[in-house]
């Protein structure tokens, strides 16, 4: 539980640089991440909490920031100058 807390606050400083400059993050890099983490989860022999916690939070992070970037890069592509 506390690992996963750690990693997720750790997206703090990569979601405000995505905010600021979205091109400066790979889409397909943190695409490849979620899907490895989704990957993780699928493969587990035995679903817990603390096994399924962190891959799947993972997962959901790295989508969300996916959506994050795409969102600003039409943002600011359809502001004028």
């Amino acid at each position: 539980m506390v690992l996963t807390v750690v990693d997720l606050l750790g997206f703090g400083p990569t979601l405000r640089k995505v905010y600021v400059a979205p091109h400066s993050e790979s889409l397909g890099f943190f695409g490849l991440f979620a899907v490895r983490n989704s990957i993780v989860v699928i493969a587990l022999e035995n679903y817990s909490v603390a096994t399924v916690l962190f891959p799947a939070a993972i997962a959901a992070a790295c989508v969300l920031l996916m959506l994050l970037v795409a969102f600003r890069r039409r943002q600011l592509a359809s502001t004028p100058g």
